[in-house]
């Protein structure tokens, strides 16, 4: 049965239910979207994911502006983060995105009471490549990671009564042609207050970062995981210092 429904405009890449319990955040699910934008007005105009409001997107871009959010509608009551996403020049190709925290509301049993998803805040940022919620609170805060086309992997905390997300830390690739694919946290099982993430990326490298109280985030270690695209990184939660890593593979 489908619970819900709900229009993110661009492409929904990556969704991910709160794990953390026991509190009403459980209800909060995070949608992360992922978009090319064409270079020109003209070719934009064709996509039929975005329509009209890629057009508009796309004459910003022929000036280096950065995404424009007045161009796609929000929904009233959602809090709304209006800065425009840093878009790479030159010969790195423009991709945005978003990130969405809604909201399932409907009464406490769910086979009962079918619930409706809202909206309650969305953020434009770079393309978003994977969302992953910390499974134990970090400290005292209820974290999320994104990794996106910026190279950039981020740290938001969520604001429990508003439902809005703060960002706290980010850490970036020294690469900015550089996609960061996927991330981890390393606490499922064994909470901490300064958990590890595994982090893959579009140059086949894979990284460990660590959530330092003092300093946000920090790169524990890096290597050269693959020939490609390293398009996953996960922990073995009972063994943290092992890190498995995936890759597309390339047909002759």
């Amino acid at each position: 049965m489908t619970a819900a429904t709900f229009d993110t405009q661009l492409c929904a890449d990556t969704c991910e239910f709160c794990p953390v319990a026991p509190t009403a955040a459980r209800r909060v699910v995070a949608v992360g979207t992922y978009q090319v934008i064409a270079t020109t007005a003209a070719s934009a105009a064709a996509d039929e994911n975005l329509g009209s409001a890629a057009a508009a997107v796309a004459s910003d871009l022929a000036d280096s502006v950065a995404f424009d959010d007045r161009q796609l509608s929000s929904p009233e009551g959602a809090s709304t983060v209006a800065e425009p996403a840093e878009v790479p020049r030159s010969t790195t190709i423009p991709r945005i995105g978003r990130v969405y925290l809604y909201r399932l509301d409907g009464g406490d049993r769910d086979d009962v009471v079918t619930p409706a998803a809202t909206e309650r805040f969305r953020l434009d940022t770079a393309a978003i490549l994977d969302l992953k919620w910390s499974h134990h609170r970090v400290a005292s805060d209820i974290m999320l990671a994104s990794a996106d086309a910026l190279g950039c992997v981020r740290l938001y905390t969520l604001d429990e009564e508003e439902c809005t997300l703060r960002e706290k830390a980010v850490s970036s690739h020294e690469d900015p042609a550089v996609l960061r694919l996927s991330l981890d946290w390393a606490n499922r099982v064994f909470p901490s207050r300064e958990p590890s993430l595994a982090v893959s990326s579009s140059d086949g490298s894979a990284a460990v970062l660590r959530v330092d109280q003092s300093d946000g985030l920090i790169q524990v270690d890096s290597w050269p995981a693959h020939d490609f695209e390293a398009w996953v990184a996960a922990f073995d939660y009972w063994k943290e210092n092992v890190v498995y890593t995936g890759k597309t593979l390339q047909q002759t």
